[in-house]
């Protein structure tokens, strides 16, 4: 894997981990903090302008379709992010607070939490997993060997 996938999947990984880990501990908060910032359109409109260079940036910096299903799930997650932070900044405040309450958002609350739970562990685990070391290269010593290559 590329250096910078390594450091996106640990990254990414280690923040869905936690954030997940937030979820189940915090629940009634964290769909009290939800209900009020959905209903806040100034926040709506600061999430999404917090959002969008982020995600510009992992689009750009890390548009990887190939090497295996971490590059792809990395760089799908740079992709939702970079669709989250357009419907922030897209819809009218009524349009967003519509979408929030067809997701259903309470009613599949440890769905979603399962989601990046699943997410996060399986990028965790691609990033900080041994990687195989490179085979010694042969040394090439004794007769016919005149030193310079």
């Amino acid at each position: 894997m590329l250096p910078r996938t390594v450091f996106l999947a640990r990254l990414i990984g280690l923040f869905l981990i936690v954030m997940a880990a937030a979820m189940v501990l915090n629940k009634a908060f964290m769909l009290a903090t939800m209900t009020a910032i959905v209903h806040q359109p100034a926040l709506i409109l600061t999430f999404g302008m917090i959002l969008l260079p982020v995600a510009l940036a992992m689009v750009i910096g890390h548009n990887v379709w190939s090497g295996g299903p971490a590059p792809v799930v990395v760089t799908l997650v740079g992709w939702a992010m970079l669709a989250k932070s357009a419907v922030l900044l897209l819809p009218t405040p009524a349009a967003s607070l519509s979408l929030y309450q067809a997701v259903r958002f309470e009613d599949f609350y440890y769905g979603y939490v399962a989601v990046i739970t699943v997410i996060g562990l399986y990028l965790a685990y691609a990033g900080f997993r041994p990687r195989p070391s490179a085979a010694p290269r042969e040394r090439t010593s004794g007769a016919g060997s005149s030193g310079t290559h």
